[in-house]
Parts: C-alpha cells; structure tokens; sequence
C-alpha cells in the first residue's frame, strides 16, 4: 500500500461483509429508540399528572371531611350540653326523689361462672 492511499478519504476502507457497519439499520435503530424514549417520556408525563390530580382531589377531601368532622364535634357538644339535657329530661315525666334508698346484702355474694 502506498501512502498516499491510506490518507486519502475518496476510498472505503477494505472491510470484510460481517465487519461492515450498515448505517441505514443504525439510522432505523436510533430512531426506533428516539420514538420508544418519547412514548414513554409522555406516557411519564401524562401519568404525574393523573396523579397529581387525584392529589388534589384528595386534599380537598380531606378538608371537607375535616370541616365535617369539625362541625359534628361541636354539634356533639351542644347536644351534650346541661341546657338540652335538661330540657329531654323535663320532657320524660320523672319524679324527683327527696331520700335515696339503697339495697343491703347480708353476706358479701360473688357470682361464679
């Protein structure tokens, strides 16, 4: 081989079959991958926003379930109160006891199973 062939670049190189890079199937691979690497970087997209709106679902439900709560702890306590107590038992038509009689047992009992 002379010199002047091995720096020139108008030649292809002499290459066997099995060595030789076929560029239009790096072409294809490399744009089959470019395609599969933007499907799934929308795919990922789509997907954290799905979540984030069900995120922002759940907050907002939580806050309505704890307004909720809110609310049904005050109106447990009111209803509690020694006012609506007094005005449910007025209602039952009980007799007010002056002197408080109470039961007297002999012999201590235990009751066995």
């Amino acid at each position: 081989m002379e010199m002047n062939q091995a720096l020139t670049l108008d030649r292809p190189m002499n290459l066997s079959r099995s060595y030789r890079i076929n560029l239009r199937l790096v072409n294809k691979a490399l744009m089959a991958l470019l395609a599969i690497s933007f499907v799934y970087y929308l795919t990922s997209t789509n997907d954290l926003a799905v979540k984030s709106f069900q995120l922002k679902e759940l907050k907002n439900n939580i806050a309505n379930l704890q307004q909720s709560n809110t609310d049904l702890e005050v109106q447990s306590a009111s209803l509690a109160s020694f006012q609506v107590l007094k005005e449910k038992i007025s209602t039952l038509d009980l007799v007010r006891t002056n002197e408080v009689q109470y039961i007297k047992v002999a012999t201590p009992v235990v009751a066995k199973k």
